[in-house]
């Protein structure tokens, strides 16, 4: 991926930033076992393109909702239809209305998974400021205590990534209020000459947002298939705790699955 100089996100008023690939890795091993299908029955929020660039096609999720006429993750009947089987959903919701989707979609990813509608979730939060204004909607938040609630706190800022075009358009904004010829503003110009030279479509590296995210995990409810999740995803974090470059290296767990239970 391209990284570009200094151009941290402050803002999730977008509905265009994408999951880290390495978030979309972990999600894909801890639903898993939950599944119908291969790894991800439905990808709650997102777009076609993003279904693109899942690091594994293995892990691509079956069915995905992209907000358009009959495809509305707010509308029940449209979830359905989607995945009439739901062992394992996925969501990174869109950041629009001031915090309010975030809101609406957190309630009925919690609902589904409550009521037994889907089997085991995963939700990306993009700010762990979230954990105030979740507390206000649905009977459980991610920091509920909850056994089938868990919430992974790392404590390095997620890298999210975005479509080439967009991160040329950030950059131009940026750029556009640098002291011409500057340090920052030659940075920039070269990497709007990489950006514009790329050979695909592929996401590229926005930087982080000046805040930490987080991960919450809805458990399956049957106790052996929680159990493969819970090895699972404890093997995932084992592996990358040994990468020092890991977004996952350190990090905090707020639920089952405690730190001390199995570092």
């Amino acid at each position: 991926m391209i990284r570009p100089p200094s151009l941290a996100m402050h803002s999730a008023a977008s509905p265009d930033w994408g999951t880290p690939m390495l978030l979309r890795r972990f999600a894909a091993c801890v639903l898993r076992p939950a599944a119908m299908g291969q790894a991800i029955d439905l990808d709650y929020a997102s777009a076609a393109y993003w279904q693109q660039w899942w690091p594994d096609p293995k892990d691509r999720p079956h069915a995905f909702l992209d907000g358009s006429r009959g495809r509305d993750v707010l509308v029940e009947d449209d979830r359905r239809r989607a995945a009439p089987r739901l062992g394992s959903g996925f969501m990174n919701a869109p950041g629009l209305d001031g915090g309010g989707m975030v809101q609406k979609c957190w309630s009925l990813f919690e609902q589904d998974h409550r009521e037994e509608k889907l089997g085991s979730g995963l939700w990306v939060g993009f700010s762990v400021e979230q954990f105030g204004s979740l507390q206000n909607v649905g009977a459980r938040n991610p920091l509920t205590k909850d056994d089938l609630i868990t919430t992974i706190v790392p404590s390095r800022r997620a890298h999210y990534v975005v479509h080439p075009k967009q991160l040329i358009a950030i950059t131009k904004k940026k750029q556009a209020k640098r002291v011409p010829k500057s340090a920052q503003w030659r940075a920039e110009q070269r990497l709007l000459v990489r950006l514009r030279k790329r050979e695909d479509d592929r996401p590229v590296d926005a930087g982080a947002p000046s805040h930490l995210s987080y991960v919450t995990i809805l458990w399956h409810r049957d106790r052996a298939v929680r159990s493969t999740q819970m090895e699972a995803a404890r093997q995932f974090l084992k592996e990358q705790a040994a990468d020092e470059k890991s977004l996952l290296r350190k990090l905090e767990v707020i639920g089952p699955m405690e730190l001390g239970a199995w570092k």
